[in-house]
């Protein structure tokens, strides 16, 4: 049978773990190929291993932590991501494309924790972005900057929200019609 058809949340990570990967990876090239000059080969070796293991924490740790059912082995799972992204700053003359990685990690914050925990997630990774942006482009930039940037976390955690209830109601949806099935058999003997 179809994995959509059998099983919603097989085909719901698969597509969360898609969408992950290829933001990362459009994240990767963006800022690889504006700065070939400025990366050295151990820089761009390090580099991509960490966005490798950001991709397997992102993709396949995370199941770990989420089945954890604690809300503090979700925010270490946030906390180590958010390290290798601070770690990838510092490897970047400008961290061009970087400003892309976060997003799916912020998608991943709306589905693992309560709001006030995924507001806090937002504010730290406009802080991580805009921060180096100040610093580097002065303050003009880095209010257009943050204006772009917030339109960006909001879509995201807004877009994740929606995405995230249409799967849970349609979960419902088939676990009622489940239990509806199975009365049925019941009630039929």
């Amino acid at each position: 049978m179809h994995p959509s058809r059998s099983d919603p949340t097989e085909a719901y990570d698969r597509t969360l773990n898609i969408v992950f990967a290829l933001i990362v990876v459009a994240a990767y090239v963006q800022t690889l190929t504006s700065f070939t000059d400025a990366l050295t080969t151990p820089i761009t070796l390090a580099m991509l291993g960490i966005g490798f293991i950001y991709i397997l924490i992102g993709i396949y740790g995370i199941k770990w932590f989420v089945e954890s059912n604690s809300l503090w082995m979700n925010l270490l799972y946030i906390a180590i991501q958010i390290a290798l992204i601070v770690i990838l700053h510092f490897l970047t003359p400008i961290s061009v494309g970087l400003w892309m990685m976060p997003l799916p990690l912020l998608g991943q914050s709306v589905i693992m924790l309560p709001r006030r925990w995924t507001l806090l997630v937002g504010i730290l990774i406009m802080a991580l972005f805009l921060i180096p942006a100040a610093l580097q482009a002065g303050l003009s930039n880095t209010i257009s900057f943050a204006f772009a940037y917030s339109s960006a976390i909001l879509f995201v955690a807004i877009f994740t929200y929606i995405f995230a209830s249409e799967h849970r109601a349609r979960a419902m949806v088939e676990h009622l019609a489940d239990e509806l099935s199975e009365a049925n058999q019941e009630l039929r003997l």
